[in-house]
C-alpha cells in the first residue's frame, strides 16, 4: 500500500475532489462532510464553543 501525506488548504482539497483527484472513499466523506459544516465550525470555533 502506497501511502502519501502531505498538507492543502480545504480549498485546495474540495478543488481536487470536484476535478475526481481524490478517490478513497473515506477521504471523500469526510471532505464532504467539512464542506457541509464549515461554516457551522468556524462559528462554533470563534465562539470558543469548539
Amino acid at each position: 500500500e502506497d501511502i502519501r501525506v502531505f498538507t492543502e488548504s480545504l480549498d485546495e482539497a474540495l478543488a481536487r475532489l470536484a476535478d475526481g483527484g481524490i478517490t478513497n472513499v473515506i477521504a471523500v466523506a469526510a471532505l464532504q462532510w467539512l464542506a457541509l459544516n464549515r461554516e457551522k465550525l468556524r462559528r462554533q470555533w470563534l465562539a470558543g464553543d469548539a
